[in-house]
């Protein structure tokens, strides 16, 4: 497999990592400002607006995929995240609470979007003897990612002692290595 599949599947971990991290990131912002009486609120809103996406709008990522570059999409996608990260960054540090929601929503619906180009265009870049193996990498690396990104909020939820300006600060890094590593796919 060769450089332009591994940096795909680093971009896709990365992706994976920053989703999740940030989805915890708002459950602890959202529960710290409203109250631990709310959790199972947040929890349940958090991950319906974190799902919703996928099913509402993979099937467009499908149709951008088929009519557009999937590179291109590839790093539209990482560049919008940076900015949406960023906007998050702002509604974190002026508390603009329920609102971030909104941001959640826009994340995952430009992973909804990228999905299917991450997908189908690994056959462009593998062998068709190389097609299965490379995309158990990149399962294998999109639940590390997950994992690794649910683990991360926590540790930084500790380490910060709660400043979600700092952990939106690992979001937007992360955003702009994935950003990065895309940009260098060919």
């Amino acid at each position: 497999m060769g450089r332009s599949f591994s940096l795909l599947n680093a971009v896709q971990f990365l992706d994976a990592l920053n989703e999740n991290l940030f989805k915890y990131i708002v459950v602890y912002f959202l529960i710290f400002y409203q109250g631990h009486k709310n959790t199972s609120t947040i929890m349940a809103l958090t991950g319906a607006i974190f799902i919703l996406p996928f099913i509402l709008f993979s099937s467009l990522g499908g149709l951008f995929a088929d009519r557009f570059s999937k590179t291109k999409i590839i790093k539209k996608t990482r560049f919008m995240q940076i900015a949406l990260m960023t906007l998050a960054l702002l509604f974190v540090a002026f508390r603009l609470g329920n609102l971030i929601y909104l941001i959640l929503f826009v994340v995952t619906s430009l992973s909804a979007i990228f999905g299917p180009s991450k997908y189908g265009i690994i056959s462009e870049l593998v062998t068709k003897k190389e097609l299965l193996k490379a995309n158990g990498y990149i399962a294998a690396f999109t639940f590390f990612g997950i994992i690794l990104g649910t683990a991360l909020a926590s540790l930084l939820d500790t380490l910060t002692h709660q400043t979600f300006t700092f952990m939106m600060i690992a979001c937007i890094a992360i955003s702009i290595l994935g950003t990065f590593l895309s940009c260098l796919m060919d």
